[in-house]
């Protein structure tokens, strides 16, 4: 019976030391009361800002953060969309373990992103059938160009400084 005391004591010694840990809670919600999930959740040191622990919210808007040492942290919530919250200093003592914010309420961020606009666009060059065709309207640089400017920058076409057109290093005959 003396050697069994000992080891009930080491058993119960990580519990008592996991309850000297602290929890933070809280639901995020935006203004018209709706849980937000998939929310980011930080926890810092109050000190120098240091990341802590990182956490997400949960399909009902839940989080709960875990096993925090004694100390003076606050709590910032991103969500995209939605200005960032920063909590004022929550201090974690002995006798005040667990802290609930309850319902933390994001507000819609007044910065919004114009929307994007896909364009396709052709290719310079398209090669169809054993010819070789050049899109004029996706180079930026044929504005203004004449022909004889405009075969002067397809590939295999060389015209010289008598516009005399050679492909492939055939002669081209203009009629």
């Amino acid at each position: 019976m003396k050697h069994f005391i000992p080891v009930i004591i080491l058993i119960l010694l990580p519990f008592v030391a996991f309850s000297q840990k602290g929890t933070i809670q809280g639901i995020i919600t935006d203004a018209a009361h709706n849980k937000i999930a998939y929310a980011s959740i930080t926890l810092n040191e109050a000190k120098d800002s240091t990341l802590i622990k990182g956490v997400m919210s949960d399909l009902d808007g839940s989080f709960k953060i875990d096993n925090i040492n004694e100390g003076s942290y606050f709590l910032q919530v991103y969500f995209t969309g939605y200005e960032k919250w920063i909590s004022n200093p929550v201090i974690i003592t002995k006798e005040n373990k667990k802290i609930d914010l309850a319902e933390i309420e994001l507000k819609v961020s007044a910065l919004s992103l114009n929307a994007a606009q896909v364009v396709a666009s052709k290719p310079l060059f398209e090669e169809k059938h054993g010819t070789l065709t050049m899109n004029v309207d996706a180079n930026p640089t044929a504005t203004g160009d004449n022909v004889l400017e405009l075969l002067k920058k397809m590939p295999s076409v060389v015209v010289d400084q008598n516009d005399n057109i050679t492909i492939e290093g055939n002669p081209v005959l203009l009629s």
